[in-house]
């Protein structure tokens, strides 16, 4: 007996938002809104994989003798353990 009920009360439902001018106008609103956002979505995320894929700039060392090597060098003449 409740199924019975519930799809009445379903049909009825139904059958009274569909003629209604104010649901049909909420309905295709949120439609729209989804539909945008989606396509909003889509767009975002080809952004961020086209900036993703771009090359990054390398971090090259600096040109001449590197930073360890001329450490090395100092204290080598400090404490008088260079090439005689």
């Amino acid at each position: 007996m409740q199924r019975i009920l519930n799809y009445l009360a379903n049909e009825i439902i139904v059958r009274q938002l569909s003629q209604n001018r104010a649901f049909q106008n909420f309905a295709l609103r949120t439609a729209e809104f989804f539909t945008g956002q989606g396509a909003k979505a889509i767009d975002k995320a080809a952004i961020a994989s086209k900036a993703a894929a771009k090359p990054k700039p390398s971090i090259a060392p600096p040109p001449g003798p590197s930073f360890m090597s001329s450490l090395w060098k100092e204290i080598e003449k400090d404490m008088g353990l260079g090439k005689k």
